[in-house]
């Protein structure tokens, strides 16, 4: 008779976590999931967070603004890629 409990434990677990994981593929939060199916949205919040740190960066080393070389170079990459994404639509 035990066995028969945690089966149906189980049984109710898996029903009521159904619901999230449907919801969570609905809107997409999972941002693999948004990467895959929107990668212009994708390529447009990687280009703002790399711009935003280039921007803070700079900021930050106004007296010697060459540290921010890599931020810079980062958002310039994320930058192709956002125009490069763009243009395949």
């Amino acid at each position: 008779m035990r066995y028969g409990k945690q089966t149906l434990r189980a049984s109710a677990m898996i029903a009521l976590a159904i619901p999230n994981v449907l919801a969570a593929c609905a809107t997409n939060e999972n941002q693999g999931a948004r990467s895959m199916f929107e990668p212009q949205a994708a390529a447009l919040e990687r280009y703002d967070r790399s711009s935003a740190n280039y921007r803070q960066c700079v900021l930050t080393n106004e007296a010697n603004p060459n540290r921010c070389e890599w931020q810079r170079n980062l958002m310039e990459a994320d930058h192709r890629q956002l125009h490069a994404s763009l243009q395949q639509k």
